[in-house]
């Protein structure tokens, strides 16, 4: 890189706000101050002295921007420091600098292990032209729901879109209507105390997943300044919490964002049982999960979703000192996607 450029972390919520807006033209989500403040301030993994944010400037001019999530990974009962890193962009005047490759390899000097994912083009080269490693591709899985506008939604599909359209959305509904809905579940705006314990299982199995502590969740969801999440919870015969399931509409989706459960899979398929349901009573026209979870993945497959193609991979920077067994690994988007 360039000896003009510096890289250093940012708490200027003005700064970056005013980046937002006049630079990156348009930022790939809705962000404003009450966002910044939110992921600076209220985040419980941020520290003082290291907020989320990490620029490139030049001549005191900010050309260049990498959000770096910081949290902890849970491996074996041992919780170890890494970040999330995505959302990389710098001004095109200033770009073949490497100026993107200095921000990603500057959070990986912080945090020891960076992981990405949701790359841009950009993105996804400097990732392979530098050898991240890559540690798996993103599972995507959805259902159809019924309805006619999504046969026919005004594209003219051909009748081959039309026929596989069908067939997943009759192969969905007939295969939730036979199972059998006996769990206790309960939609919510919040978090119930139960899921601290829930956490407290899961953490300490052979799972690998990153902090789902009560805290950490109220932040992301139920103090998100501007989505909205529905919270399911399932509970076991003892009343304690056996999993939960958060999810978010956008447009005709209902989109999960966000799960934890015990591995007896029965309660999360009762939770993806009744969130279609309710997906359907709100007219939506798929449920779609992306992430990389074998529990979820068998679930949702019970619950009649098919495997779909998704062209993200989770990638590690080469000089993350963690490593991970992809069978035991539970990635979401909560994780992978901090806003959407």
């Amino acid at each position: 890189m360039d000896q003009g450029y510096k890289i250093l972390f940012c708490d200027d919520i003005d700064i970056v706000a005013d980046f937002y807006e006049n630079s990156w033209s348009p930022a790939p989500f809705k962000k404003n101050r009450e966002w910044l403040n939110w992921m600076m301030y209220s985040n419980p993994h941020v520290k003082i002295g290291t907020p989320p944010i990490i620029i490139a400037m030049s001549n005191d001019v900010l050309v260049g921007h990498l959000m770096a999530y910081p949290s902890l990974m849970w491996i074996a009962g041992k919780s170890f420091e890494f970040a999330w890193i995505h959302n990389l962009y710098v001004s095109p005047e200033h770009r073949r600098n490497k100026i993107g490759t200095s921000l990603m390899d500057f959070a990986a000097d912080v945090f020891g292990t960076v992981i990405g994912s949701g790359q841009s083009s950009t993105t996804d080269i400097i990732q392979n032209k530098y050898a991240w490693s890559t540690i798996s591709q993103q599972i995507q899985y959805e259902t159809i729901l019924p309805s006619k506008s999504l046969v026919s939604d005004g594209s003219k599909p051909s009748l081959y879109r039309i026929s596989r359209r069908l067939i997943a959305m009759i192969w969905g509904e007939c295969i939730r209507g036979l199972k059998k809905r006996n769990i206790a579940i309960h939609r919510r705006d919040s978090f119930s105390s139960g899921v601290e314990s829930l956490w407290d299982t899961i953490k300490n199995s052979d799972i690998i997943v990153s902090d789902r502590s009560r805290d950490a969740l109220m932040w992301r969801f139920s103090k998100h300044p501007y989505y909205k999440y529905d919270i399911y919870e399932a509970e076991d015969n003892s009343g304690n919490i056996a999993a939960y399931v958060v999810v978010r509409y956008f447009e005709n989706t209902c989109i999960i964002v966000d799960y934890l459960s015990v591995k007896d899979i029965k309660f999360l398929i009762s939770l993806i049982l009744k969130i279609c349901h309710d997906a359907k009573n709100k007219n939506c026209l798929r449920v779609v999960f992306n992430g990389l979870s074998i529990l979820m993945a068998n679930a949702l497959s019970s619950c009649g979703f098919i495997k779909t193609s998704s062209g993200q991979f989770f990638r590690m920077h080469p000089s993350s000192v963690l490593s991970f067994s992809n069978s035991l690994i539970q990635f979401t988007a909560f994780d992978s996607d901090i806003d959407r």
